[in-house]
C-alpha cells in the first residue's frame, strides 16, 4: 500500500479533511482556555464588586439579610478558621493548607512582590514570618454579600526577612465561603515603622 493509500485510508478520511480536524481540536482547545480564564476573571470581578458594595448579580432567591447576631457569628467563624489555618501551618499539613486557600488567591507583599497560592502555602511550611500566623492586634472582620465574604484586618509584628528588624505590618485578608467554610483568596500587606523593642 502506497504513501498516499495509507494517508487517506487512515480513519477513512483524506489528509485535507484530518489536517482540518487537528486545526479544528487546536482551535477548540484555545476557546475552551479563553472561557476559563473568562469565568475565572468573572468571578474575581463579582467578588471585587461585592466587597465594594457595586451592583449584585440577580439570583433566584433574594440574598440573606445578615442581623447583628449572624455577623458576629459570622465573624466569630473566620477568627477560628484564622486559629485552624495556624494549627495547620504548626502540623505542615500541606494538604490542609491547598484546601484553605482558594486556587486564585494571591498575596500582595509589603514590597510590592506578589504570590500564587503554591508560593504563600511554601513560605507558611518554610516558617516564614507571614501575616496569617502573626498575633493579631486591632482586629476587626466585616461580612459581606450576606455573609459569603468577609475582610479581616489588623496589624501585627512581622519580622523582616531582608534585615531582621520588627515591623507592624498593617494587613487585608479577603475570605469567601466555600462549602462549610472558608477559603481566603487575597491578601495585601503595608510595613508601617519599625517597632523598637
Amino acid at each position: 500500500m502506497g504513501l498516499r493509500s495509507r494517508l487517506v485510508s487512515d480513519l477513512g478520511q483524506t489528509p485535507v479533511r484530518r489536517c482540518c480536524r487537528n486545526k479544528m481540536r487546536s482551535l477548540l482547545t484555545l476557546v475552551s482556555r479563553c472561557l476559563t480564564e473568562v469565568r475565572h476573571h468573572a468571578l474575581a470581578l463579582l467578588l471585587l464588586l461585592a466587597v465594594l458594595g457595586g451592583p449584585a448579580p440577580t439570583h433566584a432567591h433574594p440574598p440573606t439579610i445578615v442581623d447583628g447576631a449572624a455577623e458576629k457569628a459570622t465573624a466569630e467563624e473566620v477568627v477560628d478558621f484564622r486559629k485552624r489555618l495556624a494549627d495547620a501551618v504548626k502540623a505542615k499539613d500541606a494538604a490542609k493548607l491547598r484546601e484553605m486557600y482558594a486556587t486564585t488567591f494571591q498575596h500582595t507583599h509589603t514590597s510590592g512582590n506578589t504570590d500564587g497560592r503554591d508560593a504563600r502555602i511554601v513560605a507558611l511550611l518554610a516558617g516564614d514570618p507571614v501575616i496569617e500566623t502573626a498575633a493579631a492586634d486591632d482586629l476587626v472582620v466585616r461580612v459581606h454579600a450576606g455573609g459569603w465574604v468577609a475582610i479581616a484586618s489588623g496589624t501585627s509584628p512581622i519580622v523582616s526577612l531582608a534585615d531582621g528588624k520588627t515591623y507592624a505590618v498593617k494587613w487585608t485578608v479577603v475570605y469567601v465561603r466555600a462549602e462549610q467554610s472558608w477559603q481566603i483568596v487575597a491578601s495585601q500587606a503595608t510595613r508601617n515603622g519599625e517597632i523598637k523593642k
